[in-house]
């Protein structure tokens, strides 16, 4: 009977499930980091490995003024593009209420036609359902 007395375990808190997570990813960042060392520094592959990037880091370093300019080149021609979209957003609205402008002119003589056609149409109605003058219902 003692089995079924046990008392369930009690859901974790959530700050030691962080705690745990926090610990075992610290970890494995810690293993990775050490396998990458172990294989730049021990093998002959990873040695290799190792000299071409510090060849690659030098030959950023050094062009690095370059890349910084045109970096700032580059900024500057975006500052140019962005003021100019205001004036591109404005001309592109007044084509548009241009041609809503037109559009409404074309559809309203369409829509008075319809609406004389939709009431010729409702008196019809209303004489078939007539009889002598007088609703059916009456």
């Amino acid at each position: 009977m003692r089995f079924l007395k046990r008392k369930l375990k009690q859901p974790k808190k959530m700050s030691e499930r962080r705690e745990e997570s926090s610990f075992f990813t610290s970890f494995i960042l810690g293993l990775l980091t050490g396998a990458i060392i172990t294989f730049l520094l021990g093998s002959e592959e990873g040695k290799k490995i190792k000299k071409r990037l510090l060849k690659r880091g030098k030959e950023l370093l050094e062009n690095l003024p370059e890349l910084i300019e045109e970096a700032k080149q580059k900024e500057q021609e975006l500052q140019k593009d962005i003021k100019k979209i205001p004036s591109k957003v404005e001309k592109e609205a007044q084509k548009v209420e241009q041609k809503i402008q037109q559009t409404s002119k074309t559809v309203a003589p369409h829509l008075k036609n319809l609406q004389k056609r939709g009431r010729q149409a409702a008196k019809k109605v209303s004489r078939f359902f007539r009889r002598s003058g007088r609703p059916l219902s009456a």
